[in-house]
C-alpha cells in the first residue's frame, strides 16, 4: 500500500506551496594559478577579490499545490541552478525560497544506486534515500518491482539491468515517497515511450493527489502536455512566464531568430 494522502480542498490547492522572491544566484569564479600568482608577485599583499558570474538574476514565481510548472530554457540558462537552490542545495545569494511542505529533489534517476548490490537491496536504500520507512518498503516492495518490470529479477546486480531498467525501478520508488513538491530535472530524457508515457500518467495522479511538480526538459512536447504554466530563463533572468503553449512558442521563436 502507499502512504494516505489528505484529501486536497479546492482551498488549499489554490493557497501557493512555492513562493520563490527575487532570488539571484551569483558564483565566485576561481582564477587560474598562474593569474594568481602573477598578482602576487605584482605586489598584492593578498589575493585579488575573484569576479562572480551572476547565474539568476530577479526570478519570481509562485506555485500552488497540484499545479505543475516546466522550466525551458538554453543549456547554460540557470534551470539547474533555479532547481537546486530551491531545493536548497544553493544558497541564494539574495531574494528567497519558501515551501510550505516535503520537496523531493529527482535530478538523475538511479543516484545512489549502488552497482554490485540486487535490485531489492537497492529497492530498501534507494526507497531510505527518498525518505519511505523501512516497513513501508517491505509492504510495497512487490507492488514496486511489478510496476517497473522487475517482478522476476530481484536478485538481479543492478549493474546488469539497462538504464532504461535502471530509470524505472527509481521511479517506481520514487513515486510511492511522500512530497509536497517533486522538482525534476531532465529525469525523462533516459527511458523508452512506454516508460515516458507511465511518467506523465504517474505524475497526473501525484498532482490529483495536490502534489505540485516543477519540471524542467528541453522535451517541449512533454513540458506542453504535462505543465499548466512554464518558465521560460534565458542568461539566467526571466525572459517570460505564462501558459505552456504561448511561452513555448515565445522560446521557439527566439530559439529560431538565434535569441538563444
Amino acid at each position: 500500500m502507499e502512504y494516505p494522502t489528505p484529501r486536497v480542498t479546492s482551498r488549499a490547492r489554490d493557497a501557493p506551496l512555492l513562493h520563490v522572491s527575487d532570488l539571484s544566484k551569483h558564483f565566485r569564479l576561481r582564477p587560474a594559478r598562474a593569474n594568481l600568482m602573477r598578482s602576487i608577485a605584482a605586489g598584492f599583499t593578498r589575493a585579488p577579490r575573484r569576479p562572480e558570474r551572476v547565474a539568476l538574476q530577479g526570478i519570481d514565481f509562485a506555485l500552488a499545490r497540484g499545479e505543475a510548472l516546466g522550466v525551458l530554457g538554453a543549456n547554460g540558462a540557470g534551470k539547474t541552478t533555479l532547481l537546486k537552490v530551491i531545493c536548497g542545495i544553493y544558497p541564494p545569494t539574495t531574494g528567497s525560497v519558501r515551501c510550505q511542505g516535503i520537496v523531493l529533489p529527482l535530478f538523475q534517476w538511479g543516484l545512489g544506486f549502488q552497482p554490485e548490490l540486487d535490485v531489492m537491496e537497492n529497492l530498501m536504500l534507494y526507497g531510505a534515500l527518498v525518505g519511505i520507512p523501512r516497513l513501508a518498503l517491505r509492504e510495497q516492495a512487490d507492488d514496486i518491482l511489478d510496476a517497473a518490470g522487475l517482478l522476476r529479477f530481484p536478485n538481479t546486480r543492478v549493474e546488469h539491468l539497462s538504464s532504461g531498467m535502471q530509470a524505472r525501478l527509481a521511479f517506481s520508488i520514487a513515486m510511492r515517497a511522500r512530497a509536497d513538491l517533486l522538482v525534476l530535472d531532465e529525469v525523462f530524457s533516459v527511458g523508452d515511450l512506454a516508460f515516458q508515457n507511465a511518467c506523465g500518467e504517474r505524475l497526473r495522479g501525484r498532482r490529483e493527489e495536490g502534489t505540485a511538480i516543477l519540471l524542467a526538459s528541453h522535451n517541449l512536447s512533454l513540458i506542453e502536455k504535462e505543465c499548466d504554466r512554464v518558465l521560460y530563463l534565458r542568461e539566467g533572468r526571466m525572459a517570460a512566464l505564462g501558459p505552456s503553449g504561448p511561452t513555448i512558442a515565445r522560446y521557439r521563436s527566439d530559439a529560431g531568430a538565434g535569441g538563444e
